[in-house]
Protein backbone atom coordinates (compact mmCIF):
# COMPACT_ATOMS: atom_id res chain seq x y z
CA UNK A 1 0.00 0.00 0.00
CA UNK A 2 0.99 3.52 -0.80
CA UNK A 3 2.06 5.51 2.48
CA UNK A 4 -0.69 6.17 4.85
CA UNK A 5 -1.37 9.54 6.75
CA UNK A 6 -2.80 8.67 10.52
CA UNK A 7 -6.63 8.30 10.16
CA UNK A 8 -6.42 7.54 6.46
CA UNK A 9 -8.49 4.29 5.14
CA UNK A 10 -6.63 1.25 4.91
CA UNK A 11 -7.69 -1.04 2.23
CA UNK A 12 -7.45 -4.71 2.05
CA UNK A 13 -4.65 -5.88 -0.66
CA UNK A 14 -6.01 -8.16 -3.46
CA UNK A 15 -4.93 -9.73 -6.48
CA UNK A 16 -6.73 -9.34 -9.63
CA UNK A 17 -5.31 -10.36 -12.81
CA UNK A 18 -8.15 -10.17 -15.11
CA UNK A 19 -9.16 -6.66 -16.87
CA UNK A 20 -12.80 -5.39 -15.91
CA UNK A 21 -15.44 -5.47 -18.27
CA UNK A 22 -15.17 -1.73 -19.11
CA UNK A 23 -11.60 -2.22 -21.01
CA UNK A 24 -12.43 -5.68 -22.01
CA UNK A 25 -12.87 -4.69 -25.44
CA UNK A 26 -9.75 -2.82 -26.12
CA UNK A 27 -6.96 -5.02 -26.73
CA UNK A 28 -3.80 -2.57 -26.00
CA UNK A 29 -5.92 -1.73 -22.57
CA UNK A 30 -6.33 -4.97 -21.66
CA UNK A 31 -2.51 -5.55 -22.62
CA UNK A 32 -1.40 -3.06 -20.25
CA UNK A 33 -3.98 -4.08 -17.50
CA UNK A 34 -1.89 -7.40 -17.61
CA UNK A 35 1.65 -6.06 -17.44
CA UNK A 36 0.81 -3.22 -14.60
CA UNK A 37 -1.26 -5.65 -12.52
CA UNK A 38 1.17 -8.08 -12.79
CA UNK A 39 4.08 -5.50 -11.31
CA UNK A 40 1.79 -4.20 -9.04
CA UNK A 41 0.10 -7.72 -7.68
CA UNK A 42 3.63 -9.36 -7.43
CA UNK A 43 4.81 -5.92 -4.85
CA UNK A 44 1.75 -6.32 -2.97
CA UNK A 45 -0.02 -2.86 -3.60
CA UNK A 46 -2.88 -3.49 -5.35
CA UNK A 47 -6.23 -3.09 -3.22
CA UNK A 48 -9.58 -2.59 -4.26
CA UNK A 49 -9.22 1.42 -4.31
CA UNK A 50 -6.86 1.07 -6.87
CA UNK A 51 -9.24 -0.44 -9.66
CA UNK A 52 -11.13 2.94 -11.19
CA UNK A 53 -7.68 4.43 -11.39
CA UNK A 54 -5.51 1.32 -13.16
CA UNK A 55 -8.82 1.42 -15.29
CA UNK A 56 -8.43 5.33 -16.32
CA UNK A 57 -4.12 4.39 -16.82
CA UNK A 58 -4.61 1.34 -18.87
CA UNK A 59 -7.22 3.48 -21.39
CA UNK A 60 -5.23 6.26 -21.27
CA UNK A 61 -2.15 4.28 -22.24
CA UNK A 62 -3.95 2.44 -24.72
CA UNK A 63 -4.71 5.72 -26.23
CA UNK A 64 -1.39 7.03 -26.37
CA UNK A 65 -0.04 4.12 -28.17
CA UNK A 66 -2.56 4.70 -30.64
CA UNK A 67 -2.32 8.22 -31.09
CA UNK A 68 1.87 7.56 -31.59
CA UNK A 69 1.11 5.19 -34.30
CA UNK A 70 -0.85 7.35 -36.14
CA UNK A 71 1.38 10.01 -36.38
CA UNK A 72 4.28 7.93 -37.25
CA UNK A 73 1.51 6.62 -39.99
CA UNK A 74 0.26 10.67 -41.22
CA UNK A 75 3.60 12.27 -39.94
CA UNK A 76 4.36 15.14 -37.77
CA UNK A 77 3.43 17.84 -39.86
CA UNK A 78 0.12 17.36 -41.01
CA UNK A 79 -1.83 19.47 -44.58
CA UNK A 80 -4.46 22.09 -43.37
CA UNK A 81 -7.85 22.29 -45.18
CA UNK A 82 -6.40 25.50 -46.85
CA UNK A 83 -2.71 23.71 -48.10
CA UNK A 84 -0.87 24.76 -45.74
CA UNK A 85 1.15 22.75 -43.13
CA UNK A 86 0.75 22.44 -39.68
CA UNK A 87 1.76 20.40 -36.68
CA UNK A 88 -0.58 17.02 -36.47
CA UNK A 89 -2.93 17.87 -33.60
CA UNK A 90 -2.67 14.59 -31.88
CA UNK A 91 1.00 15.87 -31.05
CA UNK A 92 -0.47 17.80 -28.21
CA UNK A 93 -2.92 15.29 -27.06
CA UNK A 94 0.17 12.68 -27.18
CA UNK A 95 2.18 15.28 -25.07
CA UNK A 96 -1.34 15.21 -22.52
CA UNK A 97 -1.62 11.29 -22.28
CA UNK A 98 2.28 11.47 -21.66
CA UNK A 99 2.16 13.37 -18.70
CA UNK A 100 -0.84 11.91 -17.39
CA UNK A 101 0.54 8.68 -17.09
CA UNK A 102 3.73 9.74 -15.51
CA UNK A 103 2.08 11.26 -12.87
CA UNK A 104 -0.28 8.47 -12.56
CA UNK A 105 2.89 5.80 -12.73
CA UNK A 106 4.41 7.65 -9.91
CA UNK A 107 1.09 6.90 -7.77
CA UNK A 108 1.60 3.35 -8.67
CA UNK A 109 5.00 3.23 -7.63
CA UNK A 110 6.47 2.59 -10.99
CA UNK A 111 9.03 5.25 -11.12
CA UNK A 112 12.29 5.26 -9.71
CA UNK A 113 11.49 8.03 -7.35
CA UNK A 114 8.13 7.38 -6.18
CA UNK A 115 9.05 3.26 -5.58
CA UNK A 116 10.67 4.46 -2.19
CA UNK A 117 7.39 6.45 -1.63
CA UNK A 118 5.35 2.90 -1.74
CA UNK A 119 5.44 0.12 0.80
CA UNK A 120 3.70 -3.03 0.30
CA UNK A 121 1.16 -5.32 2.40
CA UNK A 122 2.68 -7.44 4.81
CA UNK A 123 2.84 -10.86 4.12
CA UNK A 124 0.37 -13.19 6.03
CA UNK A 125 2.34 -14.95 8.41
CA UNK A 126 1.36 -18.88 8.58
CA UNK A 127 0.18 -20.11 11.67
CA UNK A 128 0.86 -23.51 12.42
CA UNK A 129 -1.69 -25.74 13.17
CA UNK A 130 -0.76 -26.60 16.41
CA UNK A 131 0.02 -23.21 17.88
CA UNK A 132 -2.24 -22.08 20.72
CA UNK A 133 -4.47 -19.42 20.95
Amino acid sequence: MKQRLAGAPKFAQIVIDEPPAIIAGDNLACQAWRDVASFLNANRVMTVADINQLVIYCSTWADWVRDEEEVKRAGRVVCTERGGMQKHPLIAVIAQNKLLLNQMSKEFGMTPASRAKVSAAPEEKKVSEFAED
